[in-house]
C-alpha cells in the first residue's frame, strides 16, 4: 500500500452534524471509512461552522473517487 493511497482527502462539507453523520453512514455501509472534521465546535458554537469552512467529511485518497459517486447518487 502506498503512502498516497492513506492519505485523506475531503470528499464533502455539511453545515449540520446531523448531515455529515448520515453520509458517514452511508459510506459505512459500503465499506468506505470516513471521519467527520469541525464536528466538536460546531455543537459548541454553531456559527463557528461558516468561520471553519464547515464540517468536513474526509476519507482515504484511494477511497475518493468512490465516495463521491455514492454522495453524488444519495437521495437529497
Amino acid at each position: 500500500m502506498s503512502k498516497e493511497s492513506d492519505e485523506s482527502m475531503v470528499v464533502a462539507t455539511f453545515g449540520t452534524i446531523g448531515e455529515a453523520y448520515i453520509t458517514k453512514g452511508v459510506l459505512a455501509n459500503e465499506g468506505i471509512e470516513s471521519w467527520v472534521v469541525n464536528s466538536l465546535i460546531s455543537t459548541i458554537y454553531p456559527v463557528a461552522t461558516n468561520w471553519t469552512d464547515g464540517i468536513r467529511l474526509l476519507v482515504r485518497a484511494r477511497d475518493y473517487d468512490r465516495a463521491v459517486e455514492i454522495i453524488n447518487n444519495m437521495p437529497e
